[in-house]
């Protein structure tokens, strides 16, 4: 594999990115980038202090981050049944299997089957790679297997130790950004289990609450930085999101929704209580937590 350097698409630092271990030094523009797992140790590091990472990882000896433990460290065992590619990196399974210590439950209906590098998926033919697959989740309905992958650059294992939301009471562990994402992509699977097993009371309440409707004199079609969603779904104008990318299409609403019921419900409180309602049944229709 050509050595990439920073400031490329590819690299897993930008350039201004801190050294670790090396006060008052930063990576520039042009020079070799460093290997991912050349950064585990130190990545990993900081996401324990942050308290975002759970400590169930086999990576740690007397409560502290072991270098030779994350360097030996083989994700497969840690997750029997799980298919993964040998070039998957460390951090994203961190944030898988962090994801399955806080909420064991998720993962009986909703399975996690691959993890998969951009090269992998490049190998199988697919012209859609616009980066590295963190996560593929496959969800089986009645009659049929539905599988939803996130695409995510390399670079995206940083924000692993990047905070979005504390540790609460009743909640051990905070919330990293890479984790949040994870939870969108489990969303998106989610969505298309409950349309394959016919759950339309349930969809419907949603995308209602959501202000959603496939009547274009009701509402703009859904969008997102600038780009039009070419589906035939609109969206009244005045309706509550929990974020941009929800106003794209009723999927990314729920995808989102569901990422911000899992990691904070006050928010989702707050901003859409009608969406919170329906995903307290949504979550005790499936037993998901």
């Amino acid at each position: 594999m050509p050595a990439i350097r920073i400031g490329s698409p590819e690299s897993p630092v930008l350039p201004g990115t801190p050294v670790p271990g090396k006060p008052g030094k930063y990576y520039e523009a042009g020079q070799f980038a460093p290997s991912v797992d050349e950064l585990a140790t130190s990545t990993f590091s900081e996401a324990d202090k942050a308290g975002l990472i759970s400590t169930d990882l086999p990576i740690f000896e007397d409560g502290d981050i072991s270098p030779d433990k994350v360097a030996s460290w083989n994700p497969k065992d840690s997750l029997p049944g799980v298919v993964v590619s040998s070039q998957v990196d460390k951090f994203s399974m961190a944030v898988i299997l962090t994801a399955h210590s806080m909420y064991p439950k998720l993962f009986d209906s909703i399975n996690l089957s691959s993890i998969q590098s951009g090269d992998a998926l490049e190998a199988q033919g697919s012209k859609s790679v616009v980066g590295e697959s963190l996560i593929t989740v496959q969800t089986q309905a009645r009659n049929r297997i539905f599988t939803s992958t996130m695409f995510i650059y390399s670079r995206f294992y940083q924000y692993l130790a990047t905070p979005i939301v504390s540790a609460i009471p009743g909640r051990t562990k905070g919330i990293s950004v890479s984790l949040f994402a994870a939870f969108k992509a489990i969303g998106h699977a989610l969505f298309n289990k409950m349309v394959h097993e016919g759950e339309l009371e349930l969809i419907g309440r949603f995308t209602n609450a959501s202000g959603w409707s496939k009547n274009p004199q009701e509402g703009s079609r859904g969008s997102y930085m600038g780009k039009k969603n070419m589906a035939s779904f609109f969206r009244e104008s005045d309706s509550a999101v929990t974020s941009e990318v929800a106003r794209y299409s009723p999927i990314d609403d729920f995808a989102d929704t569901f990422a911000h019921y899992l990691t904070h419900r006050s928010y989702l409180s707050a901003v859409a209580p009608e969406k919170l309602m329906v995903m307290d049944d949504i979550n005790e229709h499936y037993g998901l937590v």
